[in-house]
């Protein structure tokens, strides 16, 4: 975007009740998102801005530092502002779903199926992950590579008590949701979860399907969710690309039993 694309594309509205600085951040965020400021192009200066523009200083300046904040733009001392590469974020403070969350950022979400049986568990660990009464072994296995706007973001690997809803391993989950299919289907309304985050180096087998570099860092969540009976239903593994995924986490000071997710960082030595 150069300063006569800057010109033409970008009036104040002084009729709005949206700030100037938020009515210019908007526009910027736009011209991020549909291309038009590349990742890893330097930032046009603020005084170039305002001259174009006819926005004081004050105004542009705060503008950027709502992008910066959102993570659309980053702040090199001595170098400037650049457009960062731009990652989908997700909120860990609420009961997500990725078809939902990519959908609420106007982000097209699709799946492709790795993996999609039902499995006998017995001699692992899984029926003590998914808290199974004795002599129920078999789970339904659901592996899906997720994908925003058909960029691989993360493997996702499920397993359910297959007591729970049999007959789910016929269903398109290309084409429909887990979640959607569980609630309406098996009347399985998720109420609660656990989840830990890790930060790792992504494995070399899944770094051939999310088609990234060798040392790609990235995040391995555990998730155990359970039903309003305190009944867990689901525990899935998800290794997620961090160079394309960030998460956000919402902290308050209401006691731990009031949340409704809860996150451990684990730390590994060295």
């Amino acid at each position: 975007m150069d300063e006569s694309s800057l010109k033409k594309g970008f009036k104040v509205n002084y009729a709005s009740l949206t700030p100037i600085y938020s009515q210019l951040a908007q526009y910027l965020k736009l011209q991020i998102k549909t291309g038009a400021l590349k990742a890893g192009e330097k930032m046009m200066p603020e005084e170039t801005i305002c001259k174009v523009t006819n926005i004081s200083r004050s105004t542009v300046r705060q503008a950027i530092s709502i992008l910066v904040e959102q993570g659309q733009l980053t702040r090199y001392r001595g170098k400037g502002t650049f457009i960062s590469e731009q990652k989908f974020q997700r909120h860990l403070n609420h009961l997500y779903n990725f078809t939902g969350d990519m959908t609420a950022m106007g982000i097209t979400p699709s799946s492709r199926t790795l993996k999609q049986e039902v499995l006998d568990v017995s001699g692992t660990d899984i029926p003590e992950k998914l808290e199974m009464a004795d002599g129920q072994t078999k789970v339904f296995h659901l592996v899906r590579i997720r994908m925003a706007d058909r960029q691989p973001v993360l493997i996702e690997d499920t397993c359910i008590p297959y007591y729970l809803c049999q007959g789910i391993e016929t269903r398109d989950f290309e084409n429909a949701s887990l979640y959607e299919t569980l609630k309406n289907n098996y009347n399985l309304t998720p109420y609660k979860a656990v989840e830990s985050l890790q930060g790792i180096i992504i494995p070399a087998k899944e770094q051939k399907i999310l088609k990234c570099g060798s040392n790609t860092v990235g995040y391995r969540i555990t998730r155990t969710a359970r039903l309003s009976s305190d009944l867990v239903y689901e525990y899935t593994v998800s290794i997620t690309r961090a160079d394309l995924c960030a998460y956000q986490f919402q902290l308050s000071s209401a006691p731990a039993e009031k949340s409704n997710s809860f996150v451990m960082l684990k730390h590994t030595a060295g």
